[in-house]
């Protein structure tokens, strides 16, 4: 199990500079826990 967090960035913005999180999710090998941040 992988534990992530999460910054809440949508739309354009992740599309363009891309997410760590998004890709773990997709490439690891094992379960992926992402956990959305609170805003500040």
């Amino acid at each position: 199990l992988i534990i992530v967090g999460r910054r809440g960035r949508q739309g354009i913005e992740e599309a363009v500079l891309g997410s760590v999180s998004n890709y773990v999710v997709h490439h690891a090998p094992c379960s992926v826990l992402a956990i959305q941040g609170k805003s500040a």
